[in-house]
């Protein structure tokens, strides 16, 4: 089964027999880090609706477009390259810890 057809399989009740999408994730990791760091949250949310907004040119993005590659080619975009990155490894970490991924997006690249 390619990683396009995967089905997802995460504890998050409202994601199922679909891929997850990118802005769905967000949404969890965002709710979550209002519980552990809310100080941090509005600067989260900024950054990773900046990167939503830039892999969902023209529908929602897939969970999958979230790759090593198109995290490179957004951060050349953006201004907090510094917290940008930040931002994007403590996202990857949750979405590993938390089951919506099976690998870390961005020890991976996506396949051509």
């Amino acid at each position: 089964m390619s990683e396009a057809q995967r089905v997802f399989t995460s504890a998050s009740p409202w994601v199922v027999g679909r891929e997850a999408l990118l802005e769905e994730a967000v949404d969890d990791f965002l709710h979550e880090m209002t519980r552990q760091k809310p100080w941090l949250r509005a600067r989260y949310e900024a950054v990773l609706g900046d990167l939503n907004a830039h892999l969902s040119e023209k529908c929602p993005a897939p969970l999958s477009a979230l790759s090593r590659s198109s995290a490179e080619a957004w951060l050349e975009t953006t201004d907090e390259r510094v917290f940008a990155e930040r931002t994007l490894t403590d996202f990857s970490d949750y979405l590993v810890k938390w089951g919506w991924l099976d690998a870390h997006p961005l020890k991976r690249s996506q396949a051509v």
